[in-house]
């Protein structure tokens, strides 16, 4: 997605899609410069985090209330915010841009002085050297849609099946623009990640091979950002309750925690910190919708080990 005052080709606006788009970018990520993240998603997030580890000044502007709302429950957004502020970042949630303004540098003297002015609607403004614009996106399905595949209506996808065939069965379309039933979910999404791609690209191959679609496998998302490794499994839903195993501490160098969302005991959606290696031990429970007793998970004292493999017995026995 573009903003229209803020075209892609300005000089000093980045859009990210392309490794040429990267290395764009990181020619301006010095000490010395002030960016302005346009978007709190996981790009924008990994942008901030890596330029403020370059030393820029960083400012992000998110226009939802909360960050990651979409795949996080509020207190893990609270504390992802936290997180972020702690590493320097000026984080701005509910930031709606007003105006901006962009006037090139005059010459090398100048090289520090704004190019940017960005107003907010409630009035704030700040000056950049760099914008990064990360405001989503949207699929490309133009020629798609020109072959008359069938779209999805309500995430615009191009609609496959299980093993990724359009409605031609002669077309098949995999990636951030395929929108597939999900079991797990029970509603069809497009899954915006790299193991998306690559499983749903599994499932092609052996669509046109003519040989059985692959397993399913559980939505899985991760990001390195300030200081953590954070990896999800599932995605909220609105009847989930959360345990937490680890100490979620903001100012911790490398803080260690699962969060664990659960509808009766079945785990459903998971956050982990710096815990990818307990996140694997749990993720049979997810996979085969067998039940976890939260307390126990909370408790650091009981192995995390023995306690997946008992809940493996207790569901093969009863």
């Amino acid at each position: 997605r573009e903003l229209p005052s803020l075209p892609r080709g300005t000089p000093g606006v980045h859009y990210i899609r392309t490794l040429d788009d990267a290395a764009a970018l990181r020619t301006g990520l010095t000490p010395q410069a002030r960016v302005v993240v346009i978007g709190g998603g996981f790009l924008g997030l990994e942008v901030a985090s890596t330029a403020r580890a370059l030393g820029a000044t960083v400012t992000v502007l998110e226009s939802a209330p909360r960050l990651l709302e979409r795949v996080l429950p509020p207190a893990l957004s609270d504390w992802l915010a936290e997180r972020v502020r702690h590493a320097g970042v000026d984080l701005r949630l509910g930031a709606q841009i007003a105006h901006s303004d962009w006037q090139p540098h005059a010459d090398a003297a100048t090289r520090h002085q704004a190019r940017f002015r960005i107003e907010l609607q409630d009035g704030a403004t700040m000056e950049a050297d760099v914008v990064v614009v990360a405001i989503g996106l949207v699929p490309a399905v133009s020629l798609a849609a020109q072959a008359g595949l069938a779209l999805d209506p309500a995430n615009g996808g191009v609609a496959v099946d299980a093993a990724c065939r359009s409605s031609d069965p002669y077309i098949y379309a995999a990636g951030d623009c395929a929108s597939q039933h999900r079991r797990h979910l029970n509603m069809a999404l497009r899954l915006e990640s790299w193991q998306n791609a690559n499983e749903q690209a599994r499932a092609a191959a052996a669509g046109m091979l003519g040989q059985p679609a692959p397993a399913e496998p559980y939505p899985w998302f991760w990001t390195d950002q300030y200081g953590c490794n954070v990896q999800m499994l599932g995605l909220p839903q609105p009847d989930l309750v959360y345990a937490c195993r680890g100490v979620p501490q903001v100012q911790a160098e490398a803080p260690k925690f699962i969060w664990l969302g659960h509808r009766d005991g079945v785990p459903v959606h998971a956050i982990a910190i710096n815990a990818g290696g307990d996140l694997r031990q749990l993720r049979v429970l997810f996979e085969q919708g067998i039940p976890i007793d939260p307390q126990r998970y909370a408790d650091e004292s009981v192995a995390l080990k023995p306690l997946v493999k008992a809940c493996q017995q207790s569901a093969a026995a009863s």
